[in-house]
């Protein structure tokens, strides 16, 4: 998927780098005397904001790769962080549990030792 995105990505940026350079060609073969200049400008013009557009465009997909990745991670780790406090809650209970019982142990061995 992601090879898929840079070949297009790298696709629109041929293709708009190539536009501006005939732009630009256009212009200096129109610059003779008695052209207009309107067109090439024009040309130039729009190749340039074809080529700032993609350059934009491939900066923010980068970027908002960049963000999903970094947002699956933290939700990675707050899965084993929830987890691990789940389990640290049970085993408290747990203990606590054990306490009872060794305490409830304790008494009954005391009381059979003051029947003997």
């Amino acid at each position: 998927m992601r090879q898929d995105t840079l070949i297009r990505n790298l696709t629109l940026f041929f293709l708009a780098s190539l536009g501006l350079f005939v732009a630009i060609a256009f212009v200096f073969a129109s610059t003779g005397p008695g052209k207009q200049l309107v067109p090439g400008i024009s040309a130039l013009l729009i190749s340039a904001g074809a080529f700032a557009g993609t350059a934009v465009y491939i900066f923010k997909k980068k970027n908002s790769l960049k963000a999903s990745e970094n947002t699956k991670e933290r939700s990675d780790v707050g899965f084993v962080v929830d987890t691990f406090h789940d389990l640290v809650g049970k085993l408290k209970e747990k203990e606590k549990e054990l306490e009872r019982l060794k305490a409830f142990a304790e008494e009954k061995a005391i009381s059979i030792e003051a029947y003997n």
